[in-house]
């Protein structure tokens, strides 16, 4: 809509060592919350398709597929992929109430994606990646993601 906001993605949050939100928290070890995986995997994929232009997801498309991908086979790894289909599956269980909320604010936009979307590093919780192979694995996915952006953005609006 046109407001100024600040978004550091270098910032660091400390938490106090409690339990924190029962079955949503997630402190780097354990195991990884199914519930903060499928309301971390739905609420993306909301975002996107509420916010993102037409012009963009379209674009998009192969990264976003790409993601997906690696979304899935990274709740497989974690043990939860019934919150992937779960997120999937509120989508299309939601498609009304999502295509209203995306007209909604379409209308209301002021800025092109290209003047909000930045590439970069994935915005992972810290611990999630347990080996060395997984953080290889990101470091090809980013480099991937980032050229296709690099490759894409000037025709995004």
């Amino acid at each position: 809509q046109g407001h100024r906001i600040w978004c550091e993605p270098a910032a660091l949050v400390y938490h106090e060592r409690a339990a924190g939100t029962p079955r949503l928290s997630f402190r780097g070890r354990g195991a990884y919350p199914p519930a903060r995986a499928y309301f971390t995997m739905r609420n993306r994929l909301l975002s996107m398709l509420i916010h993102y232009r037409l012009r963009t997801l379209l674009m998009l498309s192969p990264v976003l597929a790409l993601h997906e991908l690696a979304s899935l086979a990274m709740a497989l790894r974690k043990g939860c992929p019934a919150a992937w289909l779960r997120s999937w599956g509120w989508q299309f269980g939601h498609l009304p109430e999502i295509a209203e909320r995306r007209r909604r604010m379409q209308r209301l936009r002021r800025l092109g994606d290209d003047e909000l979307l930045v590439g970069g590093p994935p915005p992972l919780a810290p611990g999630l990646l347990c080996t060395s192979g997984e953080r290889r694995l990101l470091t090809l996915y980013s480099a991937v993601v980032n050229g296709y952006w690099e490759l894409t953005r000037r025709w995004i609006a």
